[in-house]
């Protein structure tokens, strides 16, 4: 079985960016792929040429803009190389729903595999969001995928794109804060914790 991984992080092979994700990002991601994957399973990663390069770009609709562009070509392509599967590597789903009416192979991502996850897992859930300025966005996606009640709550650490970019060096900050929050949301009823975003 071949399945695509569509990376979100634009990362051409001869920038920074490009290095450090295809260096250490996606290592981190093979291993913890590697906890549940079968044996006869190869994944094949890529990365779009255009749109978001590092999360100081996120508040920029028109680089999410071509970055999904580029996340759904990767997935239609996938589909007519003869691919079994996709598998969009972002918490936030970008064009998950577009990838699905576009292709026949199946297509899941980050967000709603994790979400859905926890809602079997336990009774409730709570969202650890990287930022404040997430929260609506999550709420928001808790609502559509029907798993609203199922929530104990979203709750913001405050990390800088450069501390979750950092975090694939040395987690230990990260964790802090995750563990911090996710104090919180326990307190609040959540039995199960999910971190929001495909880095952490």
């Amino acid at each position: 079985m071949r399945i695509v991984v569509a990376n979100v992080a634009a990362a051409d092979e001869d920038t920074e960016v490009g290095r450090i994700f295809k260096t250490v990002a996606v290592p981190l991601f093979r291993k913890s792929f590697g906890l549940t994957q079968s044996r006869d399973t190869e994944l094949v990663f890529r990365f779009p040429r255009r749109g978001l390069s590092n999360l100081e770009a996120q508040p920029y609709g028109f680089l999410h803009s071509l970055s999904d562009c580029e996340t759904l070509y990767m997935v239609m392509q996938a589909e007519r190389e003869g691919y079994d599967g996709a598998i969009i590597a972002c918490f936030h789903d970008p064009t998950l729903w577009s990838a699905r009416q576009a292709v026949d192979i199946p297509v899941v991502a980050f967000g709603e595999s994790s979400l859905f996850l926890a809602a079997m897992m336990g009774l409730k859930f709570g969202l650890f969001c990287p930022s404040p300025l997430g929260v609506p966005e999550y709420e928001d996606k808790i609502a559509r995928y029907g798993l609203k009640d199922r929530c104990a709550g979203v709750a913001a650490g405050y990390l800088s794109a450069a501390d979750q970019e950092r975090a694939m060096f040395d987690a230990r900050p990260v964790i802090d804060e995750f563990v911090s929050v996710g104090r919180q949301l326990i307190a609040r009823g959540a039995e199960v914790l999910v971190p929001g975003c495909g880095l952490i």
